[in-house]
């Protein structure tokens, strides 16, 4: 073989690792409470409950399906995609996507909305679980974005903080 075949080789599969550990090193936000979270937002004038509530509905329409809270925290869980399943899966079982929501209270009317997601295989068996962080955020900040647009309706069943 020609020393710039091989060359070329060598290369692209170098290329090819920098993508793949690019890929999984992942992103992650600091929150207000300052712990790494994959998304967060700051949301003034709602009590935490109406602000879990809407988040709720917004994760449930999206496909998620909802954990019974605990506090000010909810559990949402929905099975991976095609591409979750290539990048986290082994094969041989689904890939499910996991996001941990709470909300804390700032003060001054203020609250804090944070998300951990992971990615989970052997979703359910005590031993053999294994959770992966994802790519990024930026589908947790959407619907951040959307529980913000959704808060901005007024709901008389919750009151507004002052």
């Amino acid at each position: 073989m020609p020393q710039s075949r091989k060359l070329y080789g060598h290369t692209i599969l170098l290329l090819a690792c920098m993508l793949l550990s690019l890929l999984h090193s992942g992103c992650k936000t600091t929150s207000q409470t300052g712990s790494k979270v994959t998304a967060t937002a700051i949301l003034h004038g709602y009590t935490p409950a109406r602000i879990l509530s809407v988040t709720k509905d917004v994760f449930v329409s999206h496909g998620y399906k909802a954990q019974p809270a605990l506090g000010m925290s909810l559990t949402f869980e929905k099975e991976g995609g095609a591409l979750s399943f290539l990048l986290y899966g082994d094969w041989m079982e689904r890939v499910w996507l996991r996001a941990k929501v709470s909300v804390s209270d700032l003060g001054d009317g203020n609250c804090s909305l944070d998300c951990n997601a992971k990615y989970v295989r052997g979703k359910g068996d005590e031993f053999m679980e294994d959770e992966q962080s994802p790519l990024n955020g930026s589908a947790f900040r959407k619907m951040f974005k959307e529980v913000h647009d959704r808060l901005a309706i007024p709901d008389p069943a919750y009151p507004v903080n002052p």
